[in-house]
């Protein structure tokens, strides 16, 4: 049994002498010494780990000290090449300060180069991926920007192993397989996963792909999902989630502490924003600002029962309000409908102990299955306090999200929440 998932394109030493030491007027000095005993086997043992704590201690040190000395002798002022000068100087991995331009596949049709966004301006291209050549390969150095995953993302607690084995490019898409068969871990399914992470992501724009979903529309048990994730976090490596996702929290108050310190913990059970706005200099690369891991997504599919096929398109985020209660003002749905191919309406869900989340359901026609036919989905958005992210379907507006939702909140004694201002990573799965 094997189902699959098909995306046809993306657009300080003071020592203890017991003496007395004093200065008379006339500057003489006198000076009483009580009488002390030496063991000289002891000295030379004192003696010898003062010089292995000057090997591993003092040198670092003075070596840092110079370090930051060279970095404090430029007179930056306000001179942009100078401050390019000291972040490639100072730069350990030596990485270039504007990244090399990633490629629009020659593939991508005219009509794809440009998008109007729903502010009306005009947005040019500036990466695609057609997968239209056969037989492309997703491990770990093979592409530029995509990487297949080989490991059990446990994180969710999936009853799948993503094996690169079922990622591959056939008849111009790039193809998930989903399949019932099991792995050395235990689990009974094998599924497939690309992710950008750590090679290409973007900070506000527009983002799309065009898709078949797996099944036959009408079995439950997939949760087909093409999704962003901030840059700092790394899909299925929770050490690197944990207090960073879904935090996007510029302020200093209750909501970077663990559980938001509510007096019901299990209302929260994250463990505080690590990179918070609270910390000094030093601490962490931007103090003053708050950094986190937040979830933008393009959609996460489900079926409930005989109703058609939706999908979730959602923004997720912490801390939360009390209850987990947004803010309606903040949200639109252009085209209202339950259980009607290509109408929507607002999901009840809007959170757990883990996350809040603003979510819009989009119902798809069962047909757009297996290959035979593709549908394209993305969204738009504009990053910070006063953002916004709006979700479409073959560029008709589905639903928009401002963060009029995500204001202060005195239940919880928390600030406004902001539209992710992180470098998002897009990944792709097949549940």
């Amino acid at each position: 049994m094997s189902s699959t998932f098909s995306l046809d394109k993306l657009p300080s030493f003071k020592p203890d002498v017991n003496s007395e030491f004093e200065t008379d007027k006339d500057t003489r000095r006198k000076a009483k010494f009580c009488p002390i005993r030496i063991d000289l086997k002891f000295v030379a043992a004192i003696l010898v780990l003062l010089g292995v704590a000057a090997a591993f201690v003092i040198y670092p040190v003075i070596s840092a000290q110079k370090s930051v000395q060279d970095v404090i002798g430029y007179d930056t002022g306000n001179d942009e090449e100078t401050l390019k000068k000291i972040a490639l100087k100072e730069s350990s991995k030596g990485q270039p300060l504007v990244p090399n331009p990633l490629p629009i596949d020659p593939d991508t049709p005219e009509s794809g180069k440009t998008f109007t966004a729903s502010t009306g301006e005009v947005w040019k291209l500036v990466f695609s991926d057609e997968f239209n050549k056969d037989g492309r390969s997703f491990e770990p150095g093979k592409d530029k920007v995509w990487v297949s995953q080989d490991y059990f993302y446990w994180p969710t607690n999936d009853l799948e192993y993503y094996s690169p084995k079922n990622v591959k490019t056939s008849k111009g898409s790039l193809v998930l397989t989903m399949e019932e068969k099991s792995t050395d871990g235990g689990h009974n399914f094998t599924s497939g996963m690309v992710s950008s992470w750590n090679k290409f992501c973007f900070q506000g724009g527009y983002i799309e792909v065009n898709v078949s979903f797996p099944g036959n529309g009408r079995v439950s048990g997939y949760w087909p999902a093409v999704w962003t994730l901030g840059n700092l976090g790394r899909a299925g490596y929770g050490a690197t989630t944990d207090g960073l996702w879904p935090y996007t929290y510029n302020s200093c108050d209750e909501g970077v502490l663990p559980n938001q310190t509510i007096s019901d913990p299990t209302k929260c059970l994250l463990r505080g924003q690590r990179l918070n706005a609270c910390v000094c200099s030093g601490d962490h690369p931007s103090p003053g600002i708050g950094r986190g891991a937040p979830e933008i997504d393009i959609f996460e599919g489900s079926i409930n029962g005989d109703e058609l096929p939706n999908l979730s398109m959602s923004n997720q985020w912490a801390p939360f309000n009390f209850e987990y209660k947004n803010y309606n003002e903040g949200t639109l749905v252009f085209d209202r409908g339950y259980n009607v191919s290509g109408k929507s309406v607002m999901n009840d869900y809007t959170g757990n102990a883990y996350q809040q989340c603003a979510s819009g359901l989009y119902f798809y026609d069962r047909s757009i299955v297996e290959g035979k036919k593709y549908q394209t989905f993305g969204f738009e958005y504009e990053p910070g306090p006063d953002g916004y992210i709006q979700w479409y379907s073959n560029r008709k507006p589905i639903w928009k999200l401002t963060t009029a939702a995500m204001g202060p909140n005195a239940a919880s004694k928390i600030a406004r929440r902001v539209i992710s201002e992180e470098p998002m990573v897009r990944s792709l799965l097949d549940v």
